[in-house]
């Protein structure tokens, strides 16, 4: 797990910014890497407009290999963390969210759609 989150740290500074957020040596236990992927994911939604078509490539491929990786802590972190805080927000950045919501890869477009029918998170 904490390899795949160097690499989604690595993709751009939004996130950079939302490790600092937690103390270095606590970060890879358990509540907090995945508060920090729940950070990550509410903070993709915040700032989509300020990344670049590369960064939005590489976070949402990221994204997609940990929402399909044989490792259950990452995939079930990614999907819990990252994406339910994504959507939790997404009403209040519909625009973001529609532009992003068009770039899903399969698996992550999946767990979205099931998560919304069942807490009707997303209004629009």
């Amino acid at each position: 797990m904490e390899r795949y989150i160097d690499q989604l740290v690595g993709l751009s500074e939004v996130f950079v910014r939302a490790k600092k957020d937690y103390d270095a040596d606590e970060l890879y236990d358990g509540l907090p890497i995945r508060m920090f992927l729940g950070k990550s994911g509410s903070e993709f939604i915040r700032n989509f407009d300020v990344l670049t078509d590369s960064e939005i490539t590489a976070i949402l491929q990221h994204i997609e290999e940990g929402m399909r990786s044989e490792d259950e802590d990452i995939s079930n972190s990614v999907a819990v963390y990252f994406w339910e805080a994504a959507v939790n927000i997404s009403d209040s950045y519909i625009d973001n969210w529609k532009k992003i919501r068009n770039k899903l890869h399969k698996k992550s477009l999946e767990y979205v759609k099931v998560y919304d029918a069942f807490f009707g998170v997303i209004e629009e």
